[in-house]
């Protein structure tokens, strides 16, 4: 119901109704009004809409006569200004009352109930609510692009591995986010960014919309532990799609298929070649440097800082692995192993792709390599489930030898076990690749007893 506030005399005219509330609005500040209820309490209110909502909602924001009409108007025009710079209403009243609180038990008054009707409560919410105003424009000036920056540089940048933080940098960094650059990071709404993953979803793929989410949420939490935001427009947001394990395995062909187009001496033949015998993930052969190494003792030996579960590990090398280290040039300018021109080695996607046609196994990653030694491994009786472990430097797969009691003493590195498990693993891809052509076709030819080491044996317990 409308009504043009004049006075506080024109207050009279908003009469209860016997059955329900009626909220009176102001014919010339439509947000602001008097709610009067059945039993004729009144309370000052005002109507908006909150961030990312199509839906409007009204807050109580005071009691005449305690706050007048004028005092009311501008307290009402207040609220709405920190509506419109993306504040929670609720948060900003609940925080005002604490206050108010907080005056009375140092005064020594009596708490009174209600957000306001009180002598001197429009003053007091005036006054906080001008700075709450203050506090909303400093903080709007924190763009998305400025708060991208900051947070890439004081935080992500010494505390993420590098892998992690060239990641989560590429996505941050990422053409997608060019509408919100100048935008106010408060002002960003819970719908946006869902619309916003839904986007990349629809454009890049389900897996690729949650990496945006897991970036964006590192970076917007980092901004709430600086208190430089009051809420995460995150919050809430649940993953686009659950992240599951797969059940993707290669089997014996298939790793004959693909051992066999990978050719000796290029990048990323080498990487994926020291990668499928290791056991390691990609990431880690490709930071690969030389100092890590001693060849000697077939070893590469890894920091915590240089393995994803910061466990230090060190890794046996069987021989057709030194030999593939031996062959890549050492190159003054650069640690790296396997390097070209001493950068690490990312363009892996379209190679990847041309090795698929070359090999003619598709639906596979990378990373299945840790899987198929695994499943080979725990299949065949190889060695005990947590030689397996060992191997991949896992912590979070417990087994009989490695959980509870055993976990805390069990300090055992099991290297010698590794090694020849890890060399029965070669040999077993080396057989793989004589018994299958390029195209997967079966080769009559048995595989010779030669081609496997004399010192494999059964690994139990």
């Amino acid at each position: 119901m409308r009504i043009k506030f004049r006075s506080n005399k024109d207050l009279a005219r908003c009469k209860p109704q016997p059955d329900r509330q009626v909220d009176y609005f102001d014919a010339t500040f439509p947000a602001f009004g008097l709610r009067v209820g059945a039993t004729g309490a009144r309370s000052w209110i005002i109507s908006y809409r909150k961030a990312g909502s199509g839906y409007p909602t009204r807050l109580t924001i005071g009691k005449p006569p305690g706050m007048d009409l004028d005092t009311a108007r501008d307290v009402a025009r207040r609220y709405m200004a920190l509506a419109e710079l993306g504040a929670d209403l609720k948060t900003v009243k609940r925080r005002l009352q604490e206050l108010r609180k907080e005056g009375d038990r140092r005064d020594g008054a009596a708490m009174l109930e209600g957000a306001a009707g009180r002598a001197g409560d429009g003053a007091e919410a005036l006054a906080f609510l001008d700075g709450e105003l203050r506090g909303r424009q400093e903080e709007n000036k924190l763009t998305f692009k400025v708060a991208r920056r900051r947070y890439l540089r004081e935080y992500a940048e010494a505390h993420t591995k590098e892998n992690s933080y060239k990641g989560c940098a590429g996505i941050l960094n990422s053409p997608d986010f060019k509408d919100w650059l100048d935008r106010p990071l408060a002002a960003l709404s819970k719908q946006e960014v869902r619309e916003f993953l839904k986007g990349v979803g629809e454009r890049r793929g389900l897996k690729r919309a949650n990496n945006y989410r897991v970036a964006l949420r590192g970076m917007l939490n980092w901004c709430l532990s600086e208190d430089l935001i009051e809420r995460s427009p995150l919050a809430g947001i649940k993953a686009l799609t659950r992240t599951t394990s797969r059940d993707r395995v290669l089997i014996d062909r298939e790793l004959g298929q693909i051992w066999n187009a990978l050719v000796p001496g290029d990048v990323f033949n080498d990487l994926l070649r020291v990668a499928l015998l290791t056991g390691k993930r990609i990431g880690e052969v490709t930071n690969m440097r030389w100092s890590q190494l001693d060849l000697d003792k077939a070893e590469w030996r890894l920091s915590g800082a240089d393995e994803k579960n910061r466990i230090p590990h060190v890794v046996p090398l069987a021989p057709k692995v030194l030999e593939i280290i031996r062959r890549r040039p050492r190159l003054k300018s650069s640690e790296l192993v396997i390097t070209a021109g001493g950068k690490p080695f990312h363009n892996r996607g379209q190679r990847k792709k041309a090795l698929d046609e070359r090999c003619g196994v598709t639906g596979w990653t990378i990373h299945d390599f840790r899987t198929a030694f695994a499943t080979w491994a725990n299949e065949n009786e190889i060695c005990g489930p947590h030689i397996v472990e060992a191997v991949l430097n896992h912590v979070s797969g417990r087994t009989v030898a490695t959980a509870g009691v055993a976990a805390t003493y069990n300090r055992a590195t099991y290297l010698r076990q590794r090694r020849t498990v890890l060399e029965q693993w070669t040999a077993h891809i080396l057989a793989c690749a004589r018994r299958y052509g390029p195209g997967g076709q079966q080769n009559p030819a048995p595989v010779q007893a030669e081609e496997l080491p004399s010192n494999v044996i059964q690994l139990f317990g």
